[in-house]
């Protein structure tokens, strides 16, 4: 498969399956960067810290397209960056951009909270 064909196919799964997701760099009152947009979102686990408290994980699918269109800076998210996830705010904890020879055409997100 092309890598634009793999873009493609993800973009259009996003815009029918997906949902909407914000992303924020920075501190919650002075943000350096914020974006909407589809992704999928599965939830991972969920591990207990003490007690009643609980802590979620899930992975997060994006499109480097989907960045690109909202000029995320360097269409690149990195440990500590925050997602909202059905106003759930989540951190960014790792991120793999996965690539068909030289070109990313999907981007995981694990994230926590």
């Amino acid at each position: 498969m092309h890598p634009s064909q793999a873009l493609a196919a993800l973009d259009r799964q996003l815009a029918c399956h997906g949902q909407t997701i914000r992303l924020r760099r920075g501190a919650a009152s002075t943000p350096t960067a914020t974006a909407c947009l589809r992704a999928h979102v599965r939830r991972s686990r969920t591990d207990e810290l003490a007690g009643d408290v609980a802590q979620a994980f899930s992975t997060v699918i994006l499109s480097p397209s989907g960045l690109a269109a909202q000029r995320w800076p360097a269409c690149e998210l990195r440990r500590g960056d925050f997602i909202t996830i059905d106003g759930r705010l989540c951190h960014v904890e790792a991120v793999e951009a996965l690539k068909i020879g030289d070109t990313v055409v999907r981007i995981e997100v694990q994230a926590k909270g």
